[in-house]
């Protein structure tokens, strides 16, 4: 059974009838539109931060609006607006999320340390780091975004490319 077949009755789907084979290309494809998804939730997301849409309908942000709108919890709400503002300064790394070549999770992690750049270390200077920033590791998942109590091998990379920078 094809993806879209699937998708046009979700909770209709029963996957006790499929196949292995369909199984893991069905879960495959999925996941990739999944990720697709929510970079264009989060691309309409921040074009009405930006317009201020939530305002004029009488919220007191974009984030309590989706909160509301969506049932979306406030914390996950304002993750997104944060997300989203933050990826209008890292074009590579929002279009990798647009892409679904890397999720949301990633792209959280990527922004959060361009976000935290020490003192000295402009971040217009090292932004063209951020279009490498995706190719290194593909993430599946939150908890491979870190090992143990240490970053993953990309927040090392890029801290080692900081005290580089510093040095210059």
């Amino acid at each position: 059974m094809d993806l879209n077949e699937l998708l046009v009755d979700p909770t209709g789907v029963q996957t006790w009838r499929l196949g292995e084979s369909e199984l893991l290309i069905s879960t495959t494809e999925l996941s990739q539109r999944i990720c697709e998804l929510e970079a264009l939730r989060l691309r309409m997301v921040t074009d009405l931060d930006t317009r201020a849409t939530a305002k004029t309908l009488g919220a007191s942000n974009t984030a309590a609006w989706l909160s509301g709108a969506t049932r979306m919890s406030p914390g996950a709400a304002s993750g997104m607006v944060h997300l989203g503002r933050a990826l209008t300064e890292l074009s590579a790394t929002a279009e990798a999320l647009a892409d679904g070549r890397i999720s949301t999770a990633h792209a959280k992690v990527v922004t959060g340390f361009f976000a935290h750049l020490p003192d000295g270390v402009p971040a217009t200077r090292f932004r063209p780091v951020s279009a490498t920033c995706w190719t290194r590791q593909p993430w599946t998942t939150r908890s491979s975004l870190r090992v143990g109590r240490r970053p993953c091998a990309i927040c090392s990379s890029l801290s080692k490319a900081v005290c580089r920078m510093r040095r210059t």
